[in-house]
């Protein structure tokens, strides 16, 4: 599909997926901070998808986990660079519940998914946003 191109330009979403007291993190194989950084799930709309679909799309694309109670973290979208470093589109964060903690790795794009507990959020590279 193509990606959604809103009023002020290539819109996408990053989500904070949630399993009991964990959060998801992934290392990218195909990001600006490409596996050194852990974030979020991220990814761009496509056309005629909802932000909380696109959500629940990119979860199950990166990670193979279907999500719940998608709710928006931050009411206002950022401005983040793309995987070129020479472009940039607008991004809106989101949270979400995962119904299970059942990685299935999208190898083509990631290095690792894990989900971590507070204490150990602590101790890892959380990627700048």
């Amino acid at each position: 599909m193509k990606n959604y191109r809103g009023k002020f330009g290539i819109r996408g979403v990053g989500c904070i997926v949630k399993y009991l007291d964990r959060i998801l993190l992934v290392r990218r194989k195909n990001y600006p901070w490409e596996g050194e950084w852990w974030t979020g799930v991220i990814g761009l709309m496509e056309e005629g998808e909802t932000r909380e679909e696109t959500v629940k799309r990119e979860v199950k694309e990166e990670v193979g986990l279907d999500v719940v109670n998608v709710k928006q973290l931050r009411k206002e979208p950022y401005k983040t660079f793309a995987q070129d470093f020479k472009s940039s589109y607008i991004c809106e964060m989101f949270t979400a519940d995962a119904l299970s903690d059942k990685i299935k790795l999208n190898e083509g794009e990631l290095y690792e998914a894990r989900f971590f507990s507070p204490k150990q959020l602590r101790k890892i590279k959380l990627a700048p946003i």
